[in-house]
């Protein structure tokens, strides 16, 4: 029959063949569907986190990010016209920048300046003037609460600070008269409010705009409109009703509004157009008021925000990337093994089709038939398992926890890698019969021994390894060079950063290949040589078999290569983020102080901290530093003060390496100290006062009276410390220089037990002097008496002893100026109490900040000791004790270098890291604050010298708290519903948000899913592997056994053969991983912003995952032998060698 002739060429008669084969063989046929399904859902399940994650990220990051960084603040300075329709143009233009999309909440103050005002019937009780401002709060029932009275309902009434209940006497029912530029403003008090806790209905920075900070009361504010200082007593807000203002025709000074955006539903989308309009957002506001205020403003961080979220997002894409790559590496590997084990199946039938007369291409018609209904199956199938897959990850608790969405659609991409999984298996199943043509194509044993000469696979034999391995080189290098997977700017992979990883990772397999022919050539040496017929046996093997032997052993270094730097760049990745919220945090837990008493907080916080130890406080303030001739104009600076029990929470582990350990040493006390620490006698002050109150009696003693400047007042501040050693600077009052007694009464801010007076603070204020008096001195002397203390502002005064300010030292801002010394003096009539002298030498000139002089009972601070950051040092040519100056707001501290640290632990503000990881964006990669350098001092010598040269308020800003650990978390939540701190933050809290938030738990999935993958497609993989070397080689065995080679000895050759293979796999995979883990794994564990993490990367190699990878490859090793032992008990070799091996 001529061959065109010949059924086999009928297109329906394939068919039917193909369908009794797929009948005969439908168990293989479904088990290589299975396992092809199983690859391709894996990698399915890749690109739906992806997907999901990104979503989440976007969402859960800005949600989660402290309101303040994603909100829009307008400030208007003298708003006119209608405020109720300039409202409306603001929310219009907000609407306009932020979108239609992303739904906003408004939050507006809008306040009057401050105005005198007057009670009707009764002064005020106050020794000075009282001026008050009158101001309108959107929500103002949510954002503050109404402690008594009622709220104002109408436009004659109004709500005041509770404050200003007790300092000036107020009492609802009382009637107030605001004299306003256009006229008197009658407002009746209706009831009296205190601000609500910081909330996103209460925003705290609201107040900042407000001249009294939301204080409600201040005693010694300056006179609005005064050149020079003259203090009055300013209380407000006093809020009034919506519309007040506008009706009473009173003027505002300014409003601020609040725009907060909800991101709960925005997606990446909208983030370009938002950030390209957050441009020119200023410009919008302002063109949108117009003349109706003379100054708009807008504040907001929100570009920064998104930049820092967008960061987030772009290192999980670029690790979900990293991870797809290696998945794909693996499912080749594996899918190369499946390819060859379907092939080879179909041997017999190819070889009768071929008899029969059919032709090469109707040959690879069939094999291409089975492969095309395989992959088409797995490309239908395998998107929608993936995303069930992805929902299973999904439950885990971490996901719940970050809010990853529950259930996913299957997005594009999965249905994409699905099909690229099958178009892969069926090229790999099609590539030999296209290569080779026909019948001859075919993975038999004459192909592996004609391959046996050069013992070489084609890819080795071919020089492609080489090239791999030179491109690994060049992309290892590339990574080294850019130091880092992540490039700014945009939200798209690097694809350098996507592939590297993988290359390098096939490059060292392939460089460890290149062994394999050693090892051939030792196997054949051992064949010859070997006593027992197994291990020689064996051996041959191994040398007749170079290819198959090389493809085992790179499946196994491959795979095992994946997973082992998987784990250990997961292990890495969660030390690295670590050890950046350590570095970000300092000690376990850190809370920032509140507006109650220091020790009354300290006790609060002490409970549940580690046993022995109490809470340390600690200053953060921002500075100028003056430093040399390198820097004369001096530059910002924040400071940091810790004492000794803060200083060793820092001196430890990594934050020791960084800085820690350089500043505990550095502010150490030293041996050959002296008593500068120690206390002199201070005043005890009983338990229940509220109110201080002293007689000063001030006299410049010029010799010429006519040199005497005028308008020369001084502030007297009692300087206290309470049983916490926290340090409180209260204004008494304000005394003119004109011999006259003036009496002077405040209130102590911060009440509390064990309080001791140990200090007097006095600030010089006055005209401008005249050209011919600059430059000389002014002399003056200042009688104090009449010294009491209250427990209320009504109360009788009980008389303080201030006999011991005798012995307390003087200290003085002016370097030219002689120290201020005390002395006893008689009382002023008509006192009979006894009464102090105190000389003070003052600069005749005291326009602009003033003068201050101390008297304190301790050894006065000269040159705080202070810690710069070693670059900081290195790039001013500052050494040890080089001396600069700290002006921390009205105070300027001399200060000396008192040694050099890299970095300072703790430098970010907890504001920042409350929304979990964008707020680690302000560390740099040089360890300091982004927006300025950290410098550290000792916190007890940075308080008394702020107290002695001028600072004001209570010297607290922080709590830094040692607790048990792994107890932050739990610390910080009792610590917030208690109320003890409106801002607290834990290691252990910023490591889970950066481990597990929105941002970061993609990351994590990822590299879970990696693992996974890897430890299956090990399994999957030499299994196939093995089983389709067990087929060829059914008839060999049989032989075997035919001259009398039993079982136990055909199994010891397999065991042997598969243990060798297993070996060489694991050494190669094990090197591999591990020299990608060390080389690759700092570059790819990045900070979550992409820049270089602070500290530093350390790679760490997990043991017992590792070792699980190694068990797992013996396991299978192992059932690969206990399958060969089943088999040979029931194959029958005679009926093999007669009929052949069958399918």
């Amino acid at each position: 029959m001529p061959a065109d002739a010949h059924p086999s060429r009928d297109g329906v008669y394939l068919l039917r063949v193909f369908a009794r084969r797929a009948a005969f063989r439908w168990r293989f046929l479904g088990t290589v569907t299975a396992v092809l399904v199983l690859v391709a859902t894996l990698l399915s399940a890749l690109a739906v986190l992806a997907a999901s994650s990104d979503a989440g990220a976007l969402r859960g990051g800005l949600t989660d990010t402290d309101p303040a960084a994603t909100s829009l603040t307008v400030d208007l300075l003298r708003p006119s016209g209608s405020l109720t329709e300039l409202d409306a143009t603001l929310a219009d233009t907000a609407a306009d920048v932020l979108g239609p999309d992303i739904p906003t909440e408004r939050f507006t103050l809008t306040e009057s300046a401050l105005r005198p005002v007057t009670r009707t019937g009764s002064p005020l009780v106050a020794e000075t003037a009282v001026y008050a401002s009158v101001g309108e709060l959107t929500d103002a029932e949510s954002r503050t609460s109404l402690v008594d009275g009622a709220w104002a309902s109408d436009d004659r009434s109004v709500v005041a600070p509770e404050a200003a209940r007790t300092v000036v006497g107020l009492a609802i029912g009382d009637e107030l008269v605001v004299q306003t530029t256009r006229g008197d403003v009658a407002l009746r008090i209706s009831g009296f409010y205190r601000l609500a806790e910081a909330s996103a209905q209460a925003p705290a920075e609201q107040w900042a705009i407000d001249p009294l900070q939301g204080g409600g009361a201040h005693i010694g504010f300056a006179k609005p409109g005064q050149r020079s200082y003259e203090p009055v007593v300013a209380i407000g807000p006093l809020l009034a009703a919506p519309g007040t203002l506008e009706a009473r025709d009173v003027s505002a000074a300014f409003a601020e509004t609040i725009f907060r955006p909800d991101f709960t539903a925005v997606d990446e989308s909208a983030l370009s157009p938002l950030r390209e309009r957050l441009v020119d957002a200023d410009v919008s506001f302002s063109s949108a008021v117009g003349r109706q205020a003379t100054t708009v403003a807008l504040t907001t961080e929100l570009p920064q925000t998104l930049d820092a979220v967008g960061g987030g997002i772009l290192v999980t894409r670029t690790v979900v990337a990293v991870s797809g790559v290696l998945l794909a590496l693996l499912a080749v590997t594996a899918l190369v093994q499946v390819a060859r084990l379907m092939t080879e199946s179909g041997i017999v039938d190819r070889r009768l089709m071929r008899s029969r007369g059919a032709s090469p291409a109707q040959v690879g018609a069939l094999v291409g038939l089975e492969a095309v209904s395989v992959a088409i199956v797995t490309a239908l199938v395998a998107p929608g398992l993936g995303a069930l897959v992805y929902q299973a990850m999904a439950a885990v608790p971490a996901m719940r926890a970050a809010r990853m969405p529950a259930t996913a659609s299957i997005p594009l991409a999965a249905w994409l890698v699905a099909a690229g999984v099958a178009v892969v298996f069926v090229a790999i199943v099609s590539a030999p019969l296209l290569v080779r043509r026909g019948a001859e194509a075919e993975f038999d044993a004459e192909q592996d021994s004609a391959a046996r000469a050069g013992r070489l696979a084609p890819l080795m034999r071919s020089g492609l390894d080489l090239a791999v391995i030179a491109v690994a080189v060049v992309a290892a290098l590339q990574l080294f060079r850019l130091q880092g997977t992540v490039r700014e700017g945009t939200l798209g992979v690097d694809p350098i950063a996507a592939v590297a990883p993988a290359i390098v990772l096939l490059g060292a397999v392939l460089l460890c290949l290149r062994l394999m022919p050693l090892v051939s050539a030792a196997a054949e040496r051992r064949s010859r040589r070997a006593r027992g017929a197994a291990s020689a046996l064996a051996s041959w093997e191994l040398a007749r078999r170079a290819r198959s032997s090389i493809a085992a052993v790179l499946l196994v270094a491959v795979t095992l290569a994946v997973g082992i730097f998987s784990v250990s760049f997961l292990d890495t990745w969660r030390q690295s983020q670590a050890d950046q919220a350590a570095f970000a945090v300092g000690p376990p837990v850190r809370l920032v102080a509140d507006g109650r008493a220091p020790s009354e907080q300290a006790e609060a916080l002490a409970v549940g901290a580690t046993s022995g130890t109490s809470p340390s406080a600690a200053l953060r303030r921002d500075a100028v530093a003056s430093w040399n001739d390198a820097a004369p104009s001096g530059s910002r600076v924040h400071v940091l003060g810790l004492d000794e029990s803060a200083r060793q929470l820092i001196d430890a582990g990594r934050l020791g390496e960084e800085g820690g350990t350089e500043i505990a040493s550095a502010l150490a006390p030293r041996d050959d100290a002296d008593d500068s620490g120690e206390a002199l006698d201070g005043i005890a002050i009983d338990d229940d006062v509220t109110w201080m109150g002293v007689t000063v009696t001030a006299l410049p003693t010029t010799a010429d009276p006519a040199d005497t400047p005028t308008g020369v007042r001084a502030t007297v501040s009692a300087i206290t410390v309470d049983a916490a050693g926290i340090v409180t600077v209260d204004a008494l009052g304000t005394a003119d220089l004109d011999g006259q007694p003036h009496a002077l009464l405040g209130p102590l801010s911060q009440p509390s037990a064990e309080r001791t007076l140990v200090g007097l603070q006095l600030r010089f204020e006055g005209e401008p002097a005249t050209r011919s008096l600059r430059g000389s001195r002014l002399p003056v002397s200042m009688i104090l008496s009449d010294a009491g203390a209250r427990s209320s502002r009504e109360a009788a005064p009980v008389a303080l002893d201030i006999a011991p300010l005798i012995g307390w030292a003087g200290v003085t801002s002016d370097y030219q100026a002689e120290v201020p010394t005390v002395v006893s003096a008689p009382a002023p009539s008509p006192s009979p109490a006894p009464a102090l002298a105190v000389s003070v030498d003052l600069p005749q000139d005291l326009a602009g900040t003033g003068a201050v002089a101390s008297l304190v009972a301790w050894e006065p601070v000269t040159a705080l000791p202070v810690v710069v950051p070693t670059d900081q040092a290195t790039r001013l040519g500052l050494g040890l004790a080089a001396p600069f100056v700290l002006t921390l707001g009205d105070a300027a501290i001399p200060s000396a270098v008192a040694g050099m640290a890299p970095a300072v632990p703790g430098a970010v503000e907890a504001r920042t890291l409350v929304g979990g990881t964008a707020g680690l964006a302000a560390t740099s990669s040089d360890g300091s604050a982004a927006g300025g350098v950290y410098l550290v001092a000792d916190s007890e010598s940075l308080a008394r010298a702020l107290a002695q040269y001028g600072a004001a308020g209570t010297l607290l800003d922080e709590w830094w708290v040692d607790v048990p650990a792994g107890s932050g978390e739990a610390y910080v939540v009792r610590q917030e519903q208690a109320a003890n701190s409106a801002v607290s933050i834990s290691i252990d809290g910023v490591t889970r948000s950066l481990q597990e938030g929105p941002l970061r738990i993609g990351t994590q999935a990822a590299l879970w899913l990696t693992i996974i993958t890897s430890a299956v497609l090990l399994a999957i993989g030499f299994g196939m592997h093995s089983a389709g070397s067990l087929r060829r080689r059914r008839l060999e065995f049989a032989q075997l056994r035919a001259v009398g080679f039993g079982r136990r000895g055909i199994l010891s050759t397999v065991s042997i053969e598969a243990g060798v293979l297993s070996a060489i796999g694991i050494l190669f995979g094990v090197v591999s991983g591990v020299v990608l883990a060390q080389l690759l794994g700092p570059l790819v564990s990045v900070s979550p912003t992409g820049a270089p993490p602070v500290p530093a990367v350390r790679v760490v190699l997990p043991a017992a995952p590792i070792a699980l990878l190694i068990v797992e490859l013996l396991v299978v090793v192992g059932a690969v032998v206990v399958a060969v032992w089943a088999t040979q008990r029931l194959v029958e070799p005679a009926r093999l060698l007669r009929e052949g091996a069958p399918e």
